[in-house]
């Protein structure tokens, strides 16, 4: 069984390195933040995350040699961090199905944590996601005059000593395929438009005149309304149902995931 470390490279150095003092790993994925289209960063932000980045990857190269990987991302793009992580777990998982992926994801924006915890609730016993946590943060400290920019350079936001917390994460709820296929008609649809369930079981190739088909397709919908994957709206006294955002995140997690 291999362990496995991705480490997301933000404003921080020690809260990265120390991972590996937590988590024995032989193989590391440093993720290197970057801009991506219609998403400008400012370059002074993107200067110190490089900086790390490259001081953390001096510091590990010779060690772990070709264990150590380097990945860009956007860490405040929803779409490319689901595609960046999902292809990192299929591959591991394709070579090991047993590996353990450890993830810091107290290294960067809290985007990044919430995705990877709603990823590591498709594989609860492969993905751990944990939390350096520590009280000693030197922004406060900076801002007092009470050190100064060069300590921030030297270590990054925080400095030791760091405790693992490891973030439990609830196993993801299985949904049966004509659950999926129903989220994928409406997330399909423009501006995510609502339908009546008349319009939903013909979208399906369920036919709404046998009862037969009505209730298979009735109790998914109300299923998916009970987990707020779909929501009612009333349009001209008709029950109609669109998509919520909450929907549309599982929806593009099927797809990177490819489940």
């Amino acid at each position: 069984m291999s362990d496995i470390l991705i480490a997301p490279v933000g404003l921080e150095f020690d809260r990265v390195i120390e991972s590996v003092q937590f988590v024995a790993v032989t193989k590391i994925y440093l993720l290197r933040d970057t801009e991506s289209k219609n998403n400008q960063k400012e370059p002074e932000l993107l200067e110190f995350t490089n900086k790390f980045f490259n001081k953390i990857h001096d510091r590990w190269k010779s060690f772990y040699k070709k264990k150590l990987i380097t990945v860009e991302i956007d860490f405040t793009n929803l779409d490319r961090i689901i595609e960046t992580i999902s292809t990192i777990i299929i591959e591991e998982l394709s070579i090991d199905k047993a590996c353990r992926i450890y993830v810091n994801i107290s290294t960067t924006t809290k985007l990044f944590g919430v995705i990877l915890c709603n990823i590591a609730s498709f594989y609860p016993r492969n993905i751990i996601p944990f939390y350096l946590s520590t009280s000693n943060y030197l922004l406060p400290k900076i801002i007092s005059q009470k050190c100064d920019i060069k300590e921030f350079e030297e270590h990054g936001l925080t400095k030791g000593p760091y405790k693992m917390v490891e973030i439990p994460v609830l196993p993801h709820i299985e949904i049966k395929p004509i659950a999926k296929q129903i989220l994928k008609a409406l997330y399909r649809a423009d501006e995510y438009q609502s339908f009546n369930f008349h319009q939903i079981t013909e979208k399906l190739g369920y036919n709404y005149n046998e009862q037969k088909d009505r209730q298979k397709v009735s109790y998914w919908v109300k299923k998916l309304e009970e987990y707020y994957f779909i929501a009612d709206r009333r349009e001209k006294n008709r029950h109609n149902v669109r998509i919520t955002d909450k929907g549309v995140l599982f929806v593009k997690l099927f797809r990177f995931l490819k489940r």
